[in-house]
């Protein structure tokens, strides 16, 4: 497939859903098209064109649909796997450094609590 001006995507005519998105930088990657139960249209992400042959991002395709047949979304499984939304990391990472007691030079700690998202935390939170 060649580059064009725009993104253009190739439907598969062997398997329904199946598509590859080609980019105008060249970089192509194949997808994966399906409705949901509420009617609205999803895809997933199956992988690069240059670690993938046609082959086995059909196969891949063909596995995800059947999971898809079984009721399975696999956007919410990947999202899942991530393990992290903005809130969760930031709980994890940074919610607890506004609660530190900063030290002078001696290891002493101050009565000062410093707050490292200020009020903006409330409103995300």
């Amino acid at each position: 497939m060649e580059p064009k001006e725009k993104v253009y995507e190739v439907v598969d005519t062997e398997l329904a859903g199946f598509i590859l998105r080609v980019q105008p930088s060249g970089s192509m990657a194949y997808y994966v098209s399906f409705s949901r139960p509420e009617r609205r249209r999803n895809r997933v992400r199956l992988g690069s064109s240059k670690a993938l042959s046609p082959a086995q991002a059909r196969d891949q395709a063909r596995a995800v649909l059947a999971d898809i047949a079984k009721g399975h979304d696999p956007t919410e499984s990947r999202r899942s796997a991530a393990g992290h939304t903005l809130k969760s990391f930031l709980d994890k990472k940074y919610r607890t450094m506004g609660s530190r007691e900063p030290q002078d030079g001696n290891g002493h700690s101050g009565p000062t609590r410093i707050g490292v998202f200020g009020t903006a935390w409330d409103e995300i939170a």
